[in-house]
């Protein structure tokens, strides 16, 4: 007994689904049943092309979506500082939703192809614009992502006064050293939940700690700003038994290493009768 299920178009199979209950199925019987279901599957689409032969236009009032890729690292022009960009492109464009992924991947929803491929250009264009020189418009502004001038960051190491390139609506991205950037996920921001990234009153151009993590399977740098928070938490209880070790930091400006935290003062009974008399 075999359940064979075959989809598919004039051109050929998009998917096929087997469950086979017998001892073994011989390459003859396949083929017979793929010919089979090309003969119906032929007919059927014949049948529904002589109903209608073309897709209907949608209407109005069905959203239509446009998805596309970008750079990763242009993600953060397209939202802008606290989302201003992508929230001007909703209103201008009259956009039910605009979508970002950490991967690059963008989703424009709205009622309309027309506004959809507007947007799309105008996203383009930010992108664009983005890489290119900036013409002394913005001191500061660089033409295209720093190259790495040294070595990369260490696992296990604190950065201080790093700079917040990025924000999205899954974390931040913060150039640890000179060309080296990486990720603080939304759940690596701070001690407490944060639910909105942009709420919590992260910007572009912030200075703050992080920790380096390591990289993730796509080879991203990890960085975690809580595990810094968490740290500096710690270290001002001085009964905590893991202060006794130091942590290194590194500056990004300087890059010189210092200690991160003093060992606490050893306390013994003899020192606290003294202190008391």
């Amino acid at each position: 007994m075999m359940d064979f299920k075959v989809a598919g178009n004039e051109t050929g199979i998009t998917t096929f689904q087997l469950d086979i209950k017998s001892e073994g199925l011989t390459l003859e019987i396949l083929e017979e049943a793929l010919l089979q279901a090309k003969r119906g599957r032929l007919h059927i689409l014949q049948e529904m092309k002589s109903c209608l032969d073309s897709p209907r236009k949608l209407k109005d009032t069905i959203p239509k979506i446009m998805e596309f890729s970008i750079a990763p690292e242009a993600l953060g022009k397209v939202i802008g500082p606290k989302g201003k960009t992508v929230q001007t492109l909703i209103e201008t464009y009259g956009l039910v939703n605009i979508n970002l992924e950490d991967d690059g991947s963008i989703q424009v929803e709205s009622y309309s192809t027309e506004k959809n491929d507007l947007v799309k250009a105008a996203i383009l264009k930010i992108v664009e614009e983005s890489q290119a020189p900036s013409g002394g418009k913005r001191g500061g502004d660089k033409a295209a992502k720093e190259e790495p001038t040294g070595p990369p960051p260490e696992v296990g190491i604190i950065y201080r006064d790093c700079e917040v390139k990025g924000i999205h609506n899954f974390g931040v991205f913060v150039e640890v050293l000179p060309g080296y950037e990486g990720l603080i996920h939304i759940s690596e921001l701070d001690i407490k939940k944060v639910l909105n990234v942009e709420s919590a009153g992260f910007v572009i151009g912030q200075k703050m700690d992080v920790k380096y993590l390591g990289k993730n399977e796509k080879g991203q740098m990890r960085l975690s700003r809580r595990a810094v928070l968490m740290r500096d938490s710690s270290s001002l209880n001085p009964m905590d038994n893991n202060n006794s070790s130091t942590n290194s930091i590194v500056d990004s400006n300087n890059n010189s290493t210092k200690p991160w935290v003093k060992a606490p003062p050893k306390v013994t009974i003899a020192s606290i009768a003294e202190a008391a008399y």
